[in-house]
């Protein structure tokens, strides 16, 4: 790749884009998803906070238990309940 005449490799360029990606895109998401899905229903903020528990558990039985299936399975059961709280309109 080059700019202005200046060289820059696949590798510096991976490196450089460290200094300006998230460092969790995934927790940006869910963390704003989640403000303003309280915000909008307060009524149900026990609820709220009971389910991100139960994510952050799900998240480390993923990681204390290796294997394909169990992940594929927890994996897809896990973004069809983020795609169900992100898309509450």
């Amino acid at each position: 790749m080059s700019m202005d005449g200046i060289p820059v490799s696949s590798e510096l360029a991976n490196g450089m884009s460290l200094f300006y990606a998230q460092a969790t895109p995934m927790l940006r998401v869910l963390s704003e998803a989640t403000s303003k899905f309280v915000n909008e229903h307060k009524e149900i903020h026990t609820q709220t906070t009971e389910t991100l528990g139960t994510m952050a558990q799900v998240c480390q039985r993923m990681l204390e238990t290796p294997g394909e299936s169990f992940y594929a399975s927890v994996v897809s059961k896990y973004l069809t309940f983020v795609k169900k709280m992100v898309v509450q309109d």
